[in-house]
């Protein structure tokens, strides 16, 4: 974060860390601004500070990249008991072969509106919740889950569209494939072991609506 810092992004300042057994606490600056629903106009403030990402970690090879979960074990188990669908869908995200992720960007792998702040005049203040979303790679891997939690949160079908729109020009097809994959897995598990049956399908059909399409 001081590295980012230094270039003058909206990243909050971590004031003391400290390691446990098989967790850590994290002491936070407070950054000032509010989570609010998101519009066309802070989506495209959102995608102006992820550029400035860019080559951020060049000179840190130390970073590693996110694992890509497209051949992996990690997150199979419930699609491959849930339903017929859920395992056509775990076929499809095998197909996609093994991936690796390259680049020198700083990657906030959970980025999300709920994880951006404005202040009253829509202005961005900060962007938050780095303690285990930090890796080295590709900047745009994080709008792809963005892509998935806007889908959840239901918001201005507007939005949406620009969000693909963006998506499409910003990363080539195949590599979108393999992030798409990728949360497709990591979301259709997660509401399959914590949450509802409509929460499964809504994951399910847009983890479909690329990957079976292609």
């Amino acid at each position: 974060m001081i590295l980012a810092r230094s270039r003058g992004i909206s990243v909050p300042e971590y004031q003391l860390v400290v390691p446990l057994a098989e967790r850590r606490v994290i002491v936070q600056e407070r950054v000032p601004g509010e989570v609010k629903r998101l519009d066309v106009a802070k989506l495209e403030t959102m995608i102006e500070v992820n550029e400035q990402f860019t080559d951020l970690l060049a000179d840190r090879p130390d970073v590693p990249a996110p694992m890509l979960l497209l051949r992996h074990e990690r997150g199979c188990g419930p699609l491959e008991t849930h339903s017929a669908r859920s395992r056509r869908l775990l076929d499809c995200v095998r197909e996609v072969g093994d991936v690796e992720m390259h680049g020198t960007d700083l990657v906030h792998a959970d980025l999300n509106h709920t994880n951006v702040l404005f202040d009253n005049d829509d202005t961005l203040t900060g962007v938050i919740d780095w303690d285990l979303s930090t890796a080295r790679g590709d900047r745009h891997f994080g709008l792809v889950k963005m892509r998935y939690i806007l889908e959840w949160e239901a918001p201005d079908p507007v939005v949406l569209a620009r969000l693909d729109e963006i998506l499409e020009d910003l990363i080539e097809p195949e590599t979108l494939r393999a992030y798409w994959a990728h949360w497709g897995l990591r979301l259709v598990d997660w509401t399959i072991r914590h949450f509802k049956p409509r929460d499964v399908d809504l994951h399910l059909r847009l983890a479909e609506s690329r990957l079976l399409a292609l």
